[in-house]
């Protein structure tokens, strides 16, 4: 007998943001082999009027709007991970803390249970597990009536350091681990900073696709002909370029190889965090979003890839989803020390305590590549990968439940 009949997560991201989640990545896997309803974060008013002409909106009007076709197959030949979207909610991060701000929260809160509701309703969901994976905005304190067979909580950053959720988050975030049954933490600094004596956290640490990040072992030149002339090295990044990067470290890599090619992959969200006119350097290459599908393609043309992360505290909670989709391409790594968790790679991975480090530690990716490196590397990645995260968080879920019978 089936123990339950799916898994529904809340969770902070979209089905079709620019960029890749750990939430993405863990749905994925576990709808190979269980029925997995994969909830938008919810769109605010303010959201739809500035992105009323955008695709994430458009696509998804009727549902925002009337509750209708508020069901999607994320990927056409996988029936079994489902996007839902909740109808459009109130913004109210702006609020103070305090009796207003409460208010609006349950409102908003009674709008999204609308919709699980719904879900649960409509899909014949008598025993399902629900997962909030780091939202808890919504779904910290369920209603009598939405009873999970399992309730989990994860976080995957630290609250009080992230930018815009730590005005109202790390409150909401205590709510929502107290009513979990189990919490999860992607990084040991968040274990320690998160876990009380009753309410102790799991390290469950971020993976990889290893079979899809394996085939950049082998470059396409003739489909990615705009690679295939970037003068080389090519030194790359992928991930969101964000608060997290060390901008100056960055400038450095691209004064110091002005001969070679720094290529940034991902969406450029560094509008406000430096003061640095990258576009006078002809040698750095930025090329927008990628499908997680595209990724291999561009990490192939990398002859070294790095985490020039800032060194904070929001940086030391972080255990990077990007690390072991590196390693499973087999390319060299270099990081700055930003946190526990990344220095636990070394020294299979380059680790720098000072910008000076960083660059020479570039020079080393370089120069020492052998291919009994590049079989390390991805042996490694072997053993962080969402299969084997899948398999953990299935059978942290059973042995739950066989503790509650």
């Amino acid at each position: 007998m089936k123990q339950f009949d799916a898994i529904v997560i809340i969770t902070g991201s979209r089905w079709d943001q620019d960029y890749s989640s750990a939430s993405i990545s863990l749905a994925r896997e576990l709808s190979k082999t269980q029925l997995v309803f994969f909830i938008d974060n919810p769109f605010s008013w303010k959201d739809v009027i500035r992105g009323w002409n955008t695709p994430s909106i458009r696509r998804r009007v009727k549902a925002l709007l009337f509750g209708k076709e508020i069901y999607r197959a994320i990927e056409p030949e996988n029936k079994n991970w489902i996007a839902v979207t909740p109808l459009v909610n109130i913004p109210i991060n702006w609020l103070p803390e305090g009796y207003l701000y409460q208010v609006f929260s349950k409102i908003n809160n009674w709008i999204f249970y609308k919709t699980l509701r719904r879900l649960i309703r409509e899909k014949n969901l008598k025993r399902f597990i629900l997962f909030n994976s780091y939202n808890p905005f919504y779904g910290y304190e369920l209603p009598p009536d939405v009873k999970p067979l399992v309730n989990i909580y994860q976080s995957r950053d630290n609250i009080r350091e992230s930018e815009y959720v730590k005005k109202h988050g790390p409150r909401l975030e205590q709510i929502a681990a107290r009513n979990a049954e189990i919490r999860l933490a992607t990084s040991t600094d968040l274990v320690d900073k998160l876990t009380a004596p009753q309410y102790p956290f799991w390290f469950f640490p971020n993976a990889a696709d290893v079979d899809l990040f394996n085939k950049a072992m082998v470059r396409n030149e003739s489909e990615k002909q705009d690679l295939a002339t970037l003068k080389r090295p090519i030194i790359g990044y992928m991930g969101n370029i964000c608060l997290r990067v060390d901008y100056d470290l960055l400038l450095k890599v691209a004064q110091k190889y002005a001969h070679a090619t720094l290529l940034m992959v991902g969406p450029r969200n560094d509008k406000h965090q430096h003061t640095i006119d990258f576009t006078r350097l002809q040698n750095i290459t930025f090329v927008g979003p990628k499908n997680i599908k595209e990724l291999p393609d561009y990490l192939a043309f990398m002859d070294c890839t790095i985490l020039p992360f800032k060194v904070n505290d929001l940086t030391r909670s972080i255990y990077p989803l990007k690390i072991n989709e590196y390693l499973a391409g087999g390319k060299p790594v270099v990081s700055t020390s930003f946190s526990p968790d990344i220095n636990g790679f070394s020294p299979l991975v380059y680790i720098s305590n000072s910008h000076e480090e960083f660059l020479n530690n570039i020079d080393k990716a370089l120069t020492e590549d052998s291919q009994e490196r590049i079989q390390e590397r991805m042996a490694v990645a072997k053993k962080n990968s969402w299969v084997e995260r899948g398999k953990e968080f299935l059978e942290l879920i059973d042995n739950q439940i066989k503790g509650n019978n």
